[in-house]
């Protein structure tokens, strides 16, 4: 029995090795052929190798790859279509993986990479929805690691650089994460305007690691590689010239709080330190925020309520301190509910048992308040946006970014940080990667959501009513904490706008107007 056993895996080994090495020679010659002969070669290799797991898992990354390298849209649509097929009827990871590939090609050939060309482009959403459903640890690193780069392409470089994170953390090794992550740090140093010298030695000793490894070429190319090196020399020179500290070398800030150590390990805080635990003002909400006003010709006209400011910036202000109250609130709020013990005061009130596993408390109300506040202040920023660049509409709402009228903002501006709220916009809709924040959210303001003991599995229950308002402990917060993210996230494009606005004056009747803080 044991000598059949060997025989028979060393049979099966012998066979995967034939229909790889028959799979490399058919991509090969691909070029060679027309679409007409390669659709005739598809079928009669699907006919062949029908119950082949090898060939099943191996076929459609190289008709992907085909249709990449032919810069052919008929057979990226025929790749496409098939892939579809498939995760109708099996949910694997290659299939999405091997889906956004292919969407991604779609979108290069369709489109350049103007602000007008990303706006339209949909197959680039579509191939981040589907990458971001791949688990599998063998092509989790591309995944990821593609996700980020279409995000960064959106002008959405703060959530890349989470993308690319989550990459390394599983993954440590994978040059492109590096070597992406590092280009994103360094956007971030030259945009924003309180510069962080650790930002610059993240990003060197990320690009050392990128130019060092040996996978950084094979994923990403030769091109990617010289790119990474000609980074990492403008890096060196620029820390040399102006002789910049490592944190090695700077006071460590050691805070007694477990309410500032808990915000800091979850990156709760306003600001552009990125997680430094080694400096006093990561520790604190210090994001930047710039308006500027036309000068006015009375003072009337600037001075509204008597506050020297114009109505705009005065009703900015407004908005934007109720954003800061909001969110400092349910962060606050998010701390409780994880860290206090709230046995006690729950028998004070008697919630009525439904006879199912769910329970109503006090720390669970505070998860959901945390929860509406975080989701509400996405409409409120919306409001920010349309109120500063003097556009009149009532009612506003976070959806409202993916309009005609901002869409024309965008363009007009040519503003990458636009387009990435317009994006985050199209994200909470229906059939969208965030969409399932938007149906809690709404849920817990007109319905209810009730907290359910176990984790909730979609076949496990029939009723479509009950698993959409029941959630796992876990599942609330991890929704808290990819809200806090959204959040924070569109909190940085928006001040990044506006010091942009503030730099690039149009003509010399508009100023940057000063902001002063509460005592």
């Amino acid at each position: 029995m044991m000598k059949r056993s060997r025989q028979s895996t060393q049979e099966l080994k012998i066979k995967e090795k034939l229909i790889f090495s028959r799979l490399t020679k058919f991509q090969e010659d691909a070029h060679l052929k027309s679409d007409k002969d390669l659709f005739k070669e598809i079928s009669k290799l699907d006919l062949m190798y029908l119950n082949n797991k090898s060939y099943r898992y191996n076929i459609d990354g190289s008709l992907a790859n085909i249709g990449k390298n032919r810069k052919s849209l008929i057979f990226l649509y025929f790749v496409k279509r098939r892939l579809l097929n498939l995760a109708q009827k099996s949910q694997k990871d290659h299939i999405y993986y091997n889906l956004g590939n292919t969407l991604l090609s779609i979108a290069d050939i369709k489109y350049g990479h103007t602000i007008k060309d990303l706006i339209t482009i949909t197959e680039l959403r579509e191939a981040r929805r589907y990458f971001s459903l791949v688990s599998d640890i063998s092509i989790f690193p591309q995944s990821r690691t593609n996700l980020g780069n279409i995000l960064d392409t959106y002008g959405r470089n703060y959530e890349a650089i989470q993308e690319y994170k989550k990459v390394l953390n599983r993954s440590p090794n994978f040059g492109m994460a590096c070597g992406n992550k590092a280009k994103a740090l360094l956007y971030y140093y030259n945009l924003i305007s309180t510069k962080n010298p650790q930002l610059l030695y993240r990003a060197k000793e990320l690009l050392e690691k990128a130019v060092k490894e040996e996978n950084t070429v094979y994923y990403g190319g030769q091109g990617s590689l010289n790119s990474f090196k000609k980074e990492l020399a403008t890096v060196t020179g620029f820390i040399a010239k102006f002789k910049m500290r490592p944190s090695s070398q700077m006071t460590v800030y050691s805070p007694k709080s477990r309410y500032l150590i808990f915000c800091m390990k979850k990156n709760l805080f306003l600001n552009f330190c990125f997680s430094c635990f080694k400096c006093k003002q990561g520790y604190n909400d210090s994001l930047p925020i710039y308006f500027i006003d036309k000068v006015a010709d009375n003072h009337q006209e600037n001075n509204y309520m008597n506050s020297s400011y114009s109505k705009r910036t005065y009703y900015s202000i407004k908005t934007l301190n109720q954003i800061y109250e909001d969110y400092s609130t349910a962060r606050y709020l998010y701390f409780h509910a994880i860290n206090k013990n709230f046995y006690i005061t729950n028998k004070t009130t008697k919630y009525i048992s439904a006879l199912d596993y769910c329970t109503n408390s006090l720390q669970y109300g505070l998860l959901k308040t945390a929860y509406i506040k975080l989701f509400n202040i996405l409409d409120k920023l919306a409001q920010l946006i349309y109120t500063n660049y003097g556009i009149e509409q009532k009612n506003i709402y976070f959806t409202d970014l993916k309009s005609s009228v901002f869409e024309t903002l965008i363009v007009e501006k040519n503003s990458r940080n636009l387009l990435a709220l317009h994006s985050m916009a199209w994200d909470i809709k229906k059939d969208q990667i965030f969409h399932y924040l938007s149906k809690v959210r709404n849920y817990l303001t007109h319905e209810f959501i009730d907290i359910i003991r176990f984790e909730r599995r979609s076949e496990e229950f029939k009723d479509a009513f009950f698993y959409e308002h029941h959630l796992s402990e876990d599942q609330i917060k991890h929704n808290i904490e990819d809200l806090f993210l959204l959040v924070k996230s569109a909190l940085m494009y928006v001040s990044n706008e506006l010091f942009k606005d503030s730099r690039v004056r149009k003509d010399n009747r508009t100023i940057s107007v000063p902001l002063y803080f509460q005592n």
